[in-house]
């Protein structure tokens, strides 16, 4: 029966208990993680502010241009 004894030794679906170290060092991926994605969040929606200001300042432009009084025609 070894050939039972190695299956089980070297069978891949065994979960591997954590250790302190690599859960802390998981977690540490984790959070620097989140911290990069919530820095890219936050530079993302300045963007999205900038484009919004931008269009409003265009679109009061146009609407100023479009008002611009213009004199009869005599004739």
């Amino acid at each position: 029966m070894k050939i039972n004894s190695e299956v089980a030794t070297h069978s891949p679906n065994v979960a591997r208990p954590y250790t302190r170290q690599s859960s802390d060092a998981s977690i540490k991926k984790i959070l620097e993680e989140a911290e990069n994605r919530k820095l890219e969040f936050w530079k993302l929606l300045d963007e999205h502010n900038a484009v919004i200001e931008n269009l409003k300042r265009i679109e009061k432009l146009e609407n100023n241009l479009c008002k611009v009084p213009q004199s009869p025609i005599r004739t």
